[in-house]
């Protein structure tokens, strides 16, 4: 049996791939030829994860040959012959012409993808009859409120590494300060939170909740930060997954609302929290390490 491995179906099925033209011929050969042709679910959920990120510019097509079959995890253990991992440099030494061509995006391999067991045929990975699939969800909706509830965590924790003496502490006169650090953190999850779901930046809606913020002492700051994650729970959780997909565009090109919660959201987190994780660390904290920073919390002491 021959399996081959991630690197070798993402560039028989993207156009713009090196040596995407002797990939393609070399599947479509494989396909024909009567060795099996086996796909792993490991696999074939990894050529999904990298397709999805470049699917919005590649119209790319995989060559699927008659009613060839196209097994699955399971099949493997039932091949006597075994297992061929092919490489690179062994794919682009065959070749054979193409003639049949259908679209390679995110559905085909949802469409494709069978239980434990199964078997994969043409008709499964051909294109959808519908013309605007709307693709797979990488990062569910679940996850992502879980990412930005352990955000809020960790930005709680490093909140009490901040005392009286060191809430002002700038590393240089033009960085914000730790507590003005917390007051960006605390403003920012929401309000983009907002902006992400209309489609549109407020800056109005901004402008107050960084009064209110600038309000608060530490104490009021985390008290507001409690309340965050049951408020990402119900405002990101009744969003649809096709509200996720739509397209927005806020501050630079257009993308996903998806998109915008893990480039945007998330990675403000990052690296604001990052931020105070250093400036605290500039105040003296030595003991702060890899679990503050990522774990909010201290690291167990060893015995």
């Amino acid at each position: 049996m021959i399996a081959p491995d991630v690197n070798v179906l993402v560039y028989a099925a993207r156009d713009d791939a090196p040596r995407h033209a002797a990939f393609r011929h070399w599947l479509e050969s494989s396909l024909a030829a009567p060795e099996p042709v086996g796909i792993s679910e490991l696999v074939l959920s990894g050529v999904v994860r990298v397709l999805l990120r470049i699917v919005r510019r590649s119209r790319s097509s995989l060559a699927r040959s008659g009613s060839r079959r196209i097994a699955t995890l399971p099949d493997f253990r039932d091949c006597a012959g075994g297992i061929r991992w092919v490489s690179s440099e062994y794919a682009i030494s065959l070749g054979a012409t193409i003639r049949q061509q259908t679209r390679c995006n995110s559905l085909d391999f949802q469409n494709g993808y069978t239980p434990a067991g199964a078997a994969l045929s043409s008709t499964a990975l051909a294109p959808p009859p519908h013309s605007t699939p709307p693709g797979l969800m990488v990062f569910s909706k679940d996850e992502l409120i879980g990412a930005l509830t352990h955000e809020v965590g960790i930005v709680r924790h490093l909140i009490t590494k901040i005392t009286a003496d060191t809430a002002d502490f700038r590393a240089t006169p033009k960085q914000r300060s730790n507590i003005e650090l917390v007051r960006y953190l605390v403003v920012q999850g929401p309000v983009l939170t907002s902006a992400i779901k209309a489609g549109a930046f407020d800056g109005a809606a901004w402008g107050a909740a960084q009064g209110q913020a600038d309000a608060l002492d530490l104490a009021g700051l985390d008290a507001l930060l409690a309340t965050q994650s049951a408020w990402f729970a119900e405002h990101i959780g009744a969003m649809s997954d096709d509200d996720m997909r739509g397209t927005i565009q806020l501050f630079g090109g257009p993308m996903s609302r998806g998109a915008h919660f893990v480039t945007m959201v998330l990675a403000n987190y990052a690296a604001y929290r990052t931020q105070l994780f250093c400036s605290l660390k500039l105040c003296g904290h030595e003991e702060l390490n890899t679990w503050n920073l990522w774990r909010g919390a201290d690291a167990p002491t060893k015995a």
